[in-house]
C-alpha cells in the first residue's frame, strides 16, 4: 500500500488539490500494478514564511523584495 506525501506551498484551491491526488494516485497505480484503493495521497500546505530556500523564507524570496 504505496503513501505518497507531497508538500507545497500554502494557497492552492480545493480543486487543484483533488487533481494533483487523483494524479498521484493514477501514476502509482499505472506504475505499482496496484488498485486506487490502495494508495494514500497526504497534502500538506506549508506557509511561505515556514519554506526556507538557501537560508531565505519563499514568502520573501517571491514577493520581489
Amino acid at each position: 500500500m504505496p503513501v505518497v506525501r507531497a508538500q507545497f506551498w500554502k494557497g492552492s484551491s480545493t480543486a487543484t488539490r483533488h487533481a494533483i491526488a487523483a494524479s498521484i494516485t493514477q501514476i502509482m497505480v499505472d506504475q505499482l500494478a496496484c488498485p486506487p484503493q490502495a494508495v494514500t495521497v497526504i497534502l500538506e500546505e506549508i506557509e511561505h514564511d515556514h519554506w526556507y530556500i538557501g537560508g531565505t523564507d519563499a514568502k520573501t524570496l517571491t514577493s520581489g523584495s
